[in-house]
């Protein structure tokens, strides 16, 4: 706010519409440095990952690293972990992990192509690992189709210490079937009772027919 002060003897005189501008002024001032002040300890809230406060009106949400169990179910009344194997990858690459992290697959199709890449804290003792609940790999399909395009059902770019066990990843398509690409130094990555089934382009040349490609 800006302050009107008592003017000296010889200029004892006052520009109103000029005061009201530089009270204008001092107010929008005031409230950027505000403003920028709350989105400063916001930034540092989120970046630290705390939990259950708020600041400034901004509410936090928990964002511990993950260890431990979690279910992964399509049916939204389930009571899972997630509705999806793209909603527990958004949380892996949000939260990172502190120890071996397990997600269980209820029996089913899941439709979509699954991208994973670094995850922090993964390590040889501190896995991710996708796995069926039973050990009939025909239960759980991972699958998609991508038509022309060259995109496969599970692109591991850069990932490392990641687990596939006891399920089945195929394509739906019959142009570019592709069933996992390897890629950007991804390694230590393991695959266990898994089912690949593939489709083969015949007619064409292109390397694009191929289950997995590192």
């Amino acid at each position: 706010m800006a302050y009107l002060h008592s003017l000296p003897q010889e200029n004892n005189s006052i520009n109103f519409k000029q005061t009201f501008k530089m009270r204008k002024l001092s107010f929008f001032l005031g409230m950027l440095v505000s403003l920028i002040g709350a989105v400063q300890a916001q930034t540092t809230v989120n970046e630290g990952f705390t939990t259950g406060s708020s600041y400034a009106g901004w509410n936090v949400e928990t964002r511990d690293a993950m260890e431990g169990i979690y279910s992964i179910n399509q049916n939204a009344g389930s009571g899972a972990d997630f509705n999806s194997i793209n909603e527990a990858i958004s949380a892996l690459n949000g939260q990172g992990i502190m120890n071996t992290v397990t997600f269980e697959l209820a029996d089913g199709n899941y439709n979509g192509f699954l991208v994973l890449q670094e995850i922090s804290g993964t390590a040889e003792d501190k896995r991710v690992i996708f796995k069926g609940t039973g050990t009939n790999a025909d239960l759980v399909t991972l699958t998609s189709n991508a038509g022309y395009t060259e995109k496969p059902t599970v692109n591991l770019n850069g990932a490392d210490f990641i687990s596939f066990e006891n399920l089945t990843i195929t394509s739906a398509s019959t142009n570019f079937t592709n069933l996992v690409h390897i890629t950007n130094g991804a390694c230590n990555n393991h695959f266990t009772n898994v089912n690949f089934i593939g489709f083969d382009v015949i007619s064409q040349t292109l390397n694009n027919d191929k289950h997995l490609v590192s």
